[in-house]
């Protein structure tokens, strides 16, 4: 049967009368929610139809009931009012509607107007435009104004018809994956900050535990030798405040006065008759004592987060001139944790009492450092060892946090 608007050819074809009356949303207000018995709840995704002849919009509801897939309803309305509020209400229920086809409408509300409203609160909606003889300025400003994906003159084939609903489904299908992606993707993207997180926490007590383990050093130092224990605070604090005044990175020097803390923690596997004797030692003991930053090093290397301390722990002894021990590295070799570490190490050693002496003087330990700078020491460390002497002596006016 022809219809108005449609011309000869395969055009769009009646369908005969409509099947039940309500699958026509008709113009007059509907009491409550549309989705009352008219809708199944499990289908989601719809397609959209506004057209002021009853006839064409049950000609397109058929025909598109041809095309799309299961899971695609169509509903069909007669004014443009209408259908802005069954758009509101599915988007109120979560559901989509992914195309709307509206015919010119009324001059009250033509669907040029209809259609750039759509596409201002739902521009995710596709939306197709059907025209007829003298409406081309009208078509103009719908693609100009409403992001217009298809705009079809009546009478239309019926081919035309289905390749552009196909071909917008396709744009629907694609858009629909991508959310699903972008889902997933911020869901991976939670899951990731969560475990990150976790590790920072992780880290943190890791850390911690880190800190308590060199605390729990010193302290088995300490019960085997006092001296020790108190010395190693005291180099601990003069290496970190040499490491600033030299200028090395905030990670560097608190890696630095780490280490000094751990200098001597080798001398837990000295014997204690040596490592405690007031007198002078004998040549088997000096070399029992020198092997305590090689006993430090092995017991670092288990502990992988505290082997960045091995440098000075290990190389402490070395000396500027090649000299000292246990490696005999010399000049820039010598790691410059190991560096600082002797020049704080001298100093206290110098400064403090020992089991068998008394404390010397400060002035003894400037001449010392001068006498050797170059041979023992590193010179650089030296020289800004010595300013700081000469600004604030460590252990008498300087605070230093550690």
């Amino acid at each position: 049967m022809a219809l108005a608007g449609f011309g000869g050819g395969t055009y769009l074809s009646g369908g005969g009368p409509v099947s039940r009356g309500r699958d026509v949303i008709r113009g007059e207000p509907m009491a409550g929610r549309i989705f009352d018995d008219r809708i199944p709840q499990d289908l989601q995704r719809f397609i959209l139809c506004v057209h002021r002849d009853r006839s064409m919009l049950d000609d397109l509801r058929v025909n598109l009931e041809n095309i799309v897939p299961q899971e695609y309803r169509v509903l069909p309305v007669d004014s443009p009012t209408r259908g802005l509020e069954v758009i509101h209400d599915l988007e109120g229920q979560g559901d989509q509607v992914d195309i709307v086809i509206s015919d010119m409408g009324t001059p009250d509300f033509p669907g040029y107007r209809f259609l750039e409203i759509v596409n201002h609160r739902f521009p995710q909606v596709r939306k197709v435009l059907l025209t007829s003889g003298g409406e081309d300025d009208a078509a103009v400003y719908s693609i100009n104004t409403s992001d217009l994906d298809r705009c079809l003159r009546e009478p239309v084939s019926q081919e035309d018809f289905r390749l552009t609903i196909l071909s917008l489904l396709r744009l629907c299908r694609l858009r629909a994956d991508n959310e699903d992606l972008l889902a997933v993707v911020r869901g991976r993207n939670l899951q990731l900050q969560e475990m990150l997180e976790s590790l920072s926490q992780a880290h943190t007590e890791i850390e911690q535990s880190y800190l308590q383990t060199i605390q729990a050093l010193a302290q088995a130092l300490d019960a085997k030798d006092s001296y020790t224990a108190g010395h190693s605070r005291r180099v601990s604090r003069f290496a970190y405040l040499l490491a600033r005044r030299m200028g090395l990175s905030r990670e560097k020097c608190e890696d630095v006065r780490d280490g000094a803390l751990m200098h001597d923690i080798g001398k837990i596997g000295v014997p204690e008759q040596v490592l405690l004797k007031p007198g002078r030692m004998t040549e088997d003991e000096i070399k029992l004592m020198q092997m305590h930053p090689v006993i430090g090093a092995q017991i670092l290397v288990p502990v992988k987060p505290l082997r960045r301390y091995i440098p000075a722990v290990k190389h402490h002894h070395e000396r500027w001139d090649g000299k000292g021990y246990p490696d005999g590295l010399k000049a820039e070799e010598i790691p410059v944790e190991a560096r600082i570490t002797l020049i704080a190490d001298t100093f206290d050693a110098i400064t403090s009492d020992r089991p068998y002496r008394s404390a010397r003087p400060l002035d003894l330990a400037v001449e010392q450092f001068t006498k050797f700078s170059g041979t023992q020491f590193d010179p650089e460390c030296v020289r800004v060892f010595l300013e700081i002497l000469t600004e604030d002596p460590p252990g008498l006016s300087c605070k230093v946090e550690a």
